[in-house]
């Protein structure tokens, strides 16, 4: 500790600051502009020190830090998910019609999972704001099933009514069956009592839900009233790696399960060795600033941001808490 009352690093050219905000709350409504006061001020009074620099850590930080990723990463995910699945859609079906008509209940499905989000959690968190990557990887495959289904009846001469009606009887019950297992499994993660694995679930959920209703009761319709063309449309399309996978395992089913076997017993091996990392810190970014200045306080001085508060009754009792805690070896300091 300085004259002036500051905590110091060990080499006395770091100085701590402690600032607390006025409400005990951690909405980014609140701290986002607490933060950007901080700063304004920070600012301001380095203006006329040149040569100083400081950085923010701590869960304000750390939160303001969260929020600006989620904010900037959302449509960012957005936008790459669906220029890469636009562009493999199109390498398989080259048409960009077909392409629009699936992003019809894919785009409504977003719509939808963030209004039912609002109304059932009120918030995202830094896992669940990734449901738009999820909704694409799995909400399109209905569409692709549906709409290759539909162009197959149409080859073989029925009307648009009637290739919808029959896909909806045949391959509609394996798209309803494959979306409901999957937004059964996403919900079932909503009973964990981790709340950010638990709304991830349940957001995923509704997701996979909406994008299957949209694609089962909105598709249907865009493709009767405004069929895409057969132009192009073949009732077969070969891939000659699928062509030699399959005569592979038609002529040695028994030397590819073989292997598949072993691969599977080989890395079984290696399951008592999977370790879990509950540093929550490891989940910021590489560049985050508020694991940089949590990291170099940590290693240049003996403070850290995390603590354990304990409060006594009375003077005494605080005396013999303090006597008992501080001989603890996984304690590192008490005041």
């Amino acid at each position: 500790v300085d004259p002036d009352g500051y905590l110091l690093s060990t080499d006395h050219r770091l100085a701590f600051l402690f600032i607390q905000q006025t409400e005990s709350t951690d909405s980014a409504s609140f701290i986002v502009p607490f933060m950007d006061h901080v700063r304004s001020e920070v600012a301001a009074t380095l203006a006329d020190h040149p040569g100083v620099t400081i950085g923010f850590t701590g869960w304000p930080a750390a939160i303001e830090e969260d929020y600006t990723l989620l904010i900037n990463d959302l449509p960012r995910v957005s936008l790459l998910a669906t220029m890469v699945v636009l562009a493999i859609f199109l390498a398989a079906f080259r048409s960009i019609y077909r392409a629009l008509l699936v992003f019809v209940p894919l785009g409504c499905g977003v719509v939808w999972t963030l209004g039912l989000t609002v109304l059932v959690l009120g918030h995202l968190n830094y896992l669940s704001s990734v449901f738009v990557g999820i909704l694409f990887g799995l909400g399109i495959d209905f569409g692709i099933y549906f709409i290759r289904r539909f162009d197959e009846e149409r080859l073989g001469g029925l009307s648009p009514a009637e290739a919808v009606h029959r896909t909806l009887t045949t391959t509609g019950q394996g798209i309803v069956t494959g979306g409901l297992t999957a937004v059964v499994s996403f919900l079932a993660l909503g009973v964990t009592d981790q709340p950010a694995f638990a709304e991830l679930g349940i957001v995923a959920g509704m997701g996979v839900a909406s994008v299957l209703v949209a694609t089962l009761f909105l598709l249907p319709p865009l493709l009767i009233r405004f069929p895409p063309s057969l132009k192009g449309v073949q009732s077969e399309v070969r891939s000659p790696l699928l062509e030699k996978s399959a005569r592979l395992v038609l002529r040695r089913p028994g030397v590819v399960s073989g292997i598949f076997a072993a691969v599977v017993i080989g890395l079984a091996f290696y399951l008592p060795w999977i370790d879990f990392d509950f540093n929550l810190n490891n989940l910021l970014p590489a560049e985050s600033e508020t694991l940089r200045v949590l990291r170099d306080m940590e290693k240049r001085s003996p403070y850290t941001d995390q603590f354990v508060a304990v409060i006594a009754d009375d003077l005494e009792q605080a005396r013999r808490v303090h006597a008992a805690v501080e001989v603890m070896p996984t304690v590192h300091r008490v005041e």
